[in-house]
């Protein structure tokens, strides 16, 4: 038999740490628990090839240090990182090769092996390919009189005049990250920016009241992932 002394009992030389009839001596043991992991943050979209970040707050009970494995969603991991800090904000970057929507995971483990299960998936769209975009009004070939359009002679179908105030109107519209917004430009000088579409439309409204001279008007839209197109169109417009 043994006897192990850790400090004063009830009872003279043997430690009561379990006041049962044997006063066995019984020593509570603490069991190694495993970390926990936070929710993942980061940007919902972004293009293919270039680094993306994503940050995660890990903890553990026990105040060890951890390790961290990211699934990237596309057949890849990160391998075991680390070791960390309990409390400690971990961010990593990952850059995917090819357009699509993704779900992020991570989990952890502590110096011991004690291991969480995957965190909550993180979705994160990869697009690529520039919004379509197209003007709706003014268009080439008409001459505009307070917004109502006339059919100009052949010879100057490329020819746009405008008198008057003009709701400029582009289509645009992305399949991939979706629309953010419309940018619009008169001689590369931003007049407005339109992040509301109704119907995929977006709109200015040109009321200036200017010298006829042709103007470069043009129109720039952005997906979420920063994508962009533009378009442009040479215009005469007085009062």
């Amino acid at each position: 038999e043994y006897a192990v002394s850790a400090g004063d009992g009830s009872v003279h030389g043997w430690p009561m740490f379990r006041h049962d009839c044997r006063h066995s001596a019984y020593f509570p043991l603490t069991m190694n628990q495993p970390p926990t992991v936070g929710n993942i943050s980061g940007p919902l979209s972004g293009q293919p090839g270039v680094n993306h970040t994503f940050c995660v707050t890990v903890n553990d009970p026990d105040g060890d240090t951890v390790f961290c494995l990211w699934d990237w969603g596309d057949g890849t991991s990160s391998g075991w990182l680390g070791p960390y800090a309990s409390g400690e904000e971990i961010c990593v970057t990952h850059a995917w090769s090819s357009q699509g929507s993704f779900d992020i995971q991570v989990k952890v483990k502590d110096e011991y092996g004690a291991e969480s299960g995957w965190s909550e998936a993180f979705k994160i769209i990869i697009d690529g390919t520039a919004p379509f975009l197209k003007f709706i009004q003014p268009k080439p070939g008409f001459f505009y009189f307070r917004e109502k359009p006339f059919q100009l002679p052949h010879r100057f179908c490329a020819t746009i005049v405008v008198i008057g105030p003009i709701t400029v109107e582009v289509y645009a519209i992305d399949n991939g990250s979706g629309m953010s917004h419309v940018e619009f430009y008169l001689d590369n000088k931003l007049q407005y920016i339109d992040y509301a579409a109704e119907n995929d439309t977006y709109s200015w409204m040109w009321h200036d009241r200017v010298p006829l001279f042709p103007y470069s008007l043009k129109v720039t839209a952005y997906d979420f992932a920063n994508n962009s197109a533009s378009v442009s169109l040479r215009v005469w417009k007085i009062f």
